[in-house]
């Protein structure tokens, strides 16, 4: 049975620690400067909500969402995975997470954006996340300027087909 737990990271050192662990640019300022206490602030700031995903009491992995500030019912997601995580079963998680999402926060769209080697961005394409935009020059990793393709979900017509 797969759960979803929000959590708070001013609470759980643990999870924070897990979280800073991660290659990821979605909560990235700086690799070379990041710690904690910087991706705990940029976690804040950008209003980042976080939900630790289990299997049958198994931690694995996390969700993170970030709710549009121009658009309510629109959402950024992504998901970040341990390494001893069955890749086999990443696509039934993410689906679980958008699925269970969608009914807490009433949410129509889904965007997930692509970061660099972005080995999760799979799982998103094969439950019907399709690109719909790159913003040119957008992310700045290991300075250079990268570009930063966008993906696009519809909650109602994915619940739709769903059933």
């Amino acid at each position: 049975m797969i759960t979803l737990s929000k959590i708070s990271l001013s609470h759980d050192e643990e999870a924070m620690k897990q979280l800073s662990s991660f290659d990821t640019t979605y909560f990235s300022i700086n690799p070379i400067i990041d710690n904690e206490s910087l991706i705990f602030k940029k976690i804040e700031d950008e209003q980042i909500i976080i939900y630790s995903i289990n299997d049958k009491d198994v931690h694995v992995g996390f969700f993170l969402l970030q709710i549009s500030n121009y658009n309510k019912a629109l959402i950024y997601v992504d998901s970040l995975f341990f390494q001893h995580t069955d890749t086999a079963r990443c696509q039934e998680y993410v689906e679980n997470c958008i699925v269970t999402i969608k009914s807490i926060y009433n949410i129509d769209g889904f965007v997930k954006r692509k970061e660099l080697d972005d080995r999760r961005l799979i799982f998103f394409e094969m439950i019907g996340f399709e690109k719909v935009v790159t913003l040119r020059k957008h992310l700045f990793v290991k300075g250079h300027y990268q570009d930063q393709p966008h993906y696009y979900l519809n909650g109602e017509s994915f619940l739709w087909k769903k059933k």
